[in-house]
């Protein structure tokens, strides 16, 4: 996963070059070596289908905190009654594989309530909070904008966390949506997603 930003009221989303890399990749031709000497969509017709790339925009996000370790405590004591000589590793391996169980079966419920979204549970703070993320997934990305490899690359740093920074570690995608702004499958009828912000 990578993270991008909505820049316009049409759909346009920034991310790094490295993270478009692979679908530029795809989109290269030998007579059209995109990578090597970039792209530019003049209008939205150019733009390039990127096949296997998707957005997932953020709708909400809930504490489950206390739903998961009201249900860990029960099954911890369950267990705590039945193997009472259990070894601290033993115990961890057990809140590991408990705190997964009950996190996919919190993911798998959210997921019958919202069909057309996806939901994930994620732990933070060292497994002290878990958060359930909901998001709406558009899949219709289509590139607008690469820079050439020489300067998406520039200086052959891997990541945007190696400094300092002197590269074009960017690329410009556009989502499509279908007339109702939903996610949709790639169509040739679908538009511009209309971003709320």
């Amino acid at each position: 996963f990578s993270s991008g930003v909505i820049v316009s009221p049409d759909g346009l989303v920034f991310t790094n070059h490295h993270c478009g890399f692979g679908n530029i990749q795809a989109l290269a031709t030998p007579e059209n070596d995109i990578l090597k000497n970039g792209f530019v969509a003049r209008t939205q017709a150019d733009e390039l289908p990127a096949k296997g790339l998707f957005v997932r925009l953020l709708q909400c996000t809930d504490d489950i905190t206390k739903d998961v370790m009201k249900a860990y405590n029960k099954a911890y004591k369950k267990m705590m009654t039945e193997k009472p000589e259990l070894t601290n590793a033993e115990i961890e391996k057990f809140r590991s594989f408990a705190i997964d169980s009950i996190c996919n079966e919190i993911e798998n419920k959210y997921n019958k309530k919202y069909p057309k979204l996806i939901s994930e549970v994620e732990s933070y703070y060292t497994g002290n909070e878990f958060y359930i993320n909901i998001y709406k997934q558009y899949d219709d990305i289509r590139l607008v904008f690469a820079p050439p490899q020489s300067l998406g690359k520039f200086g052959g740093e891997t990541d945007n966390w190696m400094w300092p920074r002197q590269t074009c570690d960017f690329s410009v995608f556009r989502i499509y949506s279908d007339n109702n702004n939903e996610p949709a499958e790639y169509s040739a009828t679908n538009r511009p997603l209309q971003a709320k912000r």
